[in-house]
């Protein structure tokens, strides 16, 4: 698990980067940056249960918000590709983000009783 937070701390870092040209490009990059630290503090075994639900969860909710605001660009499959569409990276990176940071508050949920065994 450790040497898989320290992968994904520059994968994170390198999304926030990508955030550059964005017109809200603070936000993303924050949050990016938010995962990445989030992923660091997991490697050393430094990062909070607490942090990772929530953070999980804000994710999860902004993704939520962002899918249902903008739900008609989903369903617009004329495109080449769906990743043309920014609303679908959006909610992508999200996921993603969300996914990981819910993967790292379940194995610092159990990180307790492992070290008890």
């Amino acid at each position: 698990m450790r040497v898989a937070q320290i992968l994904l701390c520059p994968i994170f870092l390198w999304f926030a980067y990508l955030q550059i040209n964005d017109p809200d490009a603070a936000i993303w990059a924050a949050a990016y940056c938010i995962l990445s630290l989030n992923c660091a503090c997991a490697a050393f075994n430094k990062t909070s249960t607490a942090a990772s639900l929530v953070l999980t969860a804000a994710l999860v909710t902004w993704a939520a918000i962002i899918a249902m605001d903008d739900s008609t660009e989903f369903s617009n499959f004329d495109k080449v590709s769906i990743l043309d569409n920014e609303v679908v990276r959006e909610v992508a990176g999200l996921m993603l983000g969300s996914l990981w940071s819910g993967i790292t508050a379940i194995h610092a949920i159990r990180r307790p009783w492992k070290e008890k065994a």
